[in-house]
């Protein structure tokens, strides 16, 4: 069983906050703020409500609520907590909970996203996700980074440290637990230079055709081949999010044509009046014939 204070004073963290907030960290932030929103598209939202876990310090707290999710969340950090009450305590809630044991009982959330961020959740794999399926009724969505890619091993060889998943144990982790069917999709494909060539985005002609191919390249994919990736995990059918609304053409009728719409109506009147003493008139021959035959019977 995990500890609680696992992760207390996380230095890596805390750098990784810091890097979050200009340049290449924060074309990453922009970046897995929009792979988590395409991912996470399917889901109906209106009433829904979401647990994140390991939401670190509620850097996508906003963003699930604009969206439409109750969002709650919870870290076993000390330190990314106090971070958390001391920017959005006064919209969100973050408890203390460790991903592989939850304090929520069975079904008590409609969705989860769970971020694995911190070697412990790839040591417990397993049990983190039988967590997240445990609290859940509808579905929960995996977050990591993909060990395969270029651009995540390059910067977890960096200061920053991040752990890597395998999209193939999360994979096989998924299909363990029996039910659901999965989705994937990724992003940042590219190598590191790539992502600083994004984050510039300004230069000379050739450079802006180079960053236009960066970006091209660094586009949200359908399967895990890019550095940052996300499974969803759906325990049943899905409707559509947004109702089109009926397109009504006004049409505007002429005297004649509304003479001719009252002239109908009427005719339908009369034809439903006539109907009517016609089903009266038959009841009533019915009535006589069915006292002539009782009288009859009488008789005899």
């Amino acid at each position: 069983m995990a500890s609680l204070g696992r992760r207390a004073a996380p230095p890596r963290e805390l750098r990784e906050r810091a890097w979050y907030k200009r340049g290449t960290g924060a074309f990453v932030l922009k970046s897995q703020m929009r792979l988590v929103q395409e991912s996470l598209a399917p889901w109906p939202r209106r009433g829904s409500t979401l647990l994140e876990v390991n939401c670190a310090a509620g850097r996508l707290q906003e963003l699930l609520w604009e969206q439409g999710f109750d969002v709650t969340g919870c870290d076993p950090s000390p330190a990314l907590r106090a971070l958390f009450r001391a920017s959005l305590s006064q919209r969100f809630a973050c408890r203390a909970a460790s991903a592989d044991l939850l304090p929520w009982g069975d079904g008590d959330f409609d969705w989860a996203l769970v971020h694995l961020d911190a070697r412990e959740d790839l040591e417990r794999l397993g049990a983190c996700l039988q967590e997240a399926r445990r609290v859940v009724r509808r579905g929960f969505a995996v977050c990591f980074w993909n060990a395969f890619a270029p651009g995540a091993r390059a910067l977890a060889a960096s200061r920053l440290r991040i752990p890597l998943a395998s999209p193939l144990a999360v994979y096989r982790a998924l299909r363990a637990l029996g039910e659901g069917r999965i989705a994937m999709r990724s992003m940042l494909a590219g190598p590191l230079c790539s992502w600083k060539l994004c984050a510039r985005g300004s230069g000379g002609t050739s450079a802006g055709l180079a960053a236009r191919a960066a970006l091209a390249l660094n586009q949200p994919m359908p399967l895990c081949f890019g550095a940052l990736a996300v499974m969803r995990f759906d325990l049943g059918p899905l409707v559509p999010l947004t109702p089109r609304p009926l397109l009504v053409r006004r049409l505007r009728l002429g005297e004649a044509a509304l003479a001719g719409a009252a002239q109908g109506e009427a005719s339908a009147s009369a034809a439903i009046q006539h109907s009517a003493i016609q089903r009266s008139a038959i009841q009533r021959s019915n009535l006589a014939v069915d006292i002539a035959s009782e009288m009859g019977q009488t008789r005899l």
